[in-house]
C-alpha cells in the first residue's frame, strides 16, 4: 500500500501546447505485437509472444461495445491479468504500448502497468487513481498524476511512450496528460515481460481489455492520433509525373509506369496493392482495361506500379497513335484504411 504524494503535472502539457517546449522528431516504428482478444491470446503480428494469464480467477472472451463499435474483448476477474513475456522489443526502453480497457470500478490505486518482476513486489508503474492515471517511482517518493476523468465501464485508450533518452509521456486518448524523466528507469521493460492489470498486491480491479499494442519506438502525438482515429498508422502516396509506357516505344511498349509512389506504414504486415489501367471516356480500338496487377509491399516500402498491358491493349496502343488513360491504385494498410490515387495521362 502507498500514500499519495502526487504531483500533478499540468504545465509541461501546457508549454507543449503552446509551443515554449519543442517536440522531438519523429523516429521510424514499427508495430510489433497487435492483440485483439478474437477468441485468442495471439498476436496478429508474427513473432509476437501469446500473452499468459496471470492470477487465479478465470477469464472469458465476450462480446462489449467499445467506443460505438460491438466487438470480442476479454474479461478478467479482480487479481487477474495478463503478461507479455517476453516484449517482443530490440530495446526495453525504447518502446510505445497502447491499451483500450475499462474498469468495472474506481477505487484508489489500481494497476494498469507493471514493468518489473512480480516477485519483486515492487509498487512502481502505471495505475489509475479514482479517476485519473497515476505513475508510481519505486522509491515511494515521485507520483505524478494526470487531470484524468475515467469512468468505470467505459472503454478508454491508454498510452505510455518511453525513448532512449529517457523521456516518458503517458496519454489519455490523443490527451497528453503526464511527463516525465525516467531517471530511475522504473519504465524500463524487465526480464519478465510487461504485465497488465494484475498487482503484486491488492490493487486490482476487475475490467476488461480490447486491444492492446506494443510498438518498438516512441510514437509522437501525431501518430498516436492517426493511430486512434483509423486503427493503425495510415498508408502514403503521391503522383510523379503523368504515366508513360516502358520502353518508351509506342511499338515496343510491354508494360505502363503508373508514376504513382505508394508506401506501406511502418506498423503492422505487408499492404496489398491493386492497380487497374483503365481507357478514359469512349475510344475507338482501345479495351476498357488495358491491364491490372496486384502485389504487396513490406512495413515501411515502398512501391511505383508497372502494369504489364494486354495483348489488346499493346494493339491499341500502337495502331491508335495516343490513347488517353488512367491509372487506379489502391493500397490498403493493417488499419483498413484504404488509400486511392488516380493518375491521367495520354500515352
Amino acid at each position: 500500500m502507498k500514500t499519495t504524494t502526487a504531483k500533478i503535472v499540468y504545465l509541461a502539457g501546457a508549454l507543449l501546447a503552446i509551443g515554449l517546449i519543442t517536440a522531438p522528431l519523429a523516429s521510424a516504428v514499427s508495430l510489433r505485437g497487435d492483440y485483439r482478444f478474437e477468441d485468442n491470446l495471439s498476436s496478429s503480428i508474427a513473432g509476437a509472444p501469446d500473452l499468459v494469464p496471470n492470477g487465479a480467477g478465470v477469464q472469458s472472451f465476450e462480446t462489449a461495445t467499445v467506443n460505438g463499435v460491438s466487438q470480442q474483448v476479454l474479461t478478467f476477474p479482480e487479481g487477474t491479468g495478463l503478461t507479455m513475456k517476453p516484449a517482443p522489443l530490440t530495446n526495453n526502453g525504447d518502446y510505445s504500448v497502447i491499451t483500450t480497457f475499462e474498469w468495472d470500478a474506481l477505487d484508489g490505486y489500481q494497476r494498469i502497468l507493471a514493468f518489473e518482476p512480480e516477485a519483486l513486489d515492487s509498487d512502481s508503474g502505471l495505475y489509475s487513481y479514482d479517476d485519473y492515471l497515476d505513475f508510481y517511482y519505486d522509491d515511494g517518493t515521485n507520483e505524478y498524476g494526470g487531470p484524468s476523468v475515467l469512468q468505470p465501464n467505459e472503454f478508454f485508450t491508454m498510452t505510455l511512450t518511453r525513448d532512449r533518452q529517457d523521456e516518458v509521456k503517458i496519454y489519455n486518448g490523443k490527451a497528453f496528460e503526464i511527463g516525465f524523466e525516467d531517471v530511475l528507469e522504473n519504465a524500463v521493460i524487465g526480464s519478465d515481460g510487461l504485465r497488465f492489470f494484475k498487482d503484486d498486491g491488492t490493487e486490482n480491479q476487475a475490467g476488461s481489455v480490447a486491444r492492446i499494442r506494443i510498438y518498438d519506438a516512441k510514437l509522437g502525438s501525431g501518430k498516436i492520433a492517426t493511430i486512434l482515429d483509423t486503427g493503425g498508422l495510415a498508408a502514403s502516396g503521391s503522383k510523379k509525373g503523368k504515366p508513360k509506357l516502358s520502353p518508351k516505344n509506342p511499338k515496343k511498349a510491354k508494360k505502363l509506369n503508373t508514376r504513382i509512389k505508394l508506401t506501406c506504414p511502418s506498423e503492422g504486415v505487408d499492404c496489398p496493392v491493386r492497380t487497374k489501367i483503365k481507357r478514359v471516356g469512349r475510344q475507338k480500338g482501345v479495351p476498357a482495361t488495358l491491364g491490372k496487377l496486384s502485389t504487396t509491399v513490406d512495413p515501411g516500402g515502398s512501391t511505383m506500379p508497372k502494369v504489364k498491358l494486354s495483348k489488346k491493349a499493346r494493339k491499341a496502343i500502337k495502331g491508335n497513335g495516343k490513347i488517353e488513360i488512367q491509372a487506379d491504385t489502391r493500397i490498403t494498410p493493417s488499419s483498413g484504411s484504404t488509400l486511392r490515387i488516380k493518375n491521367k495521362g495520354k500515352v
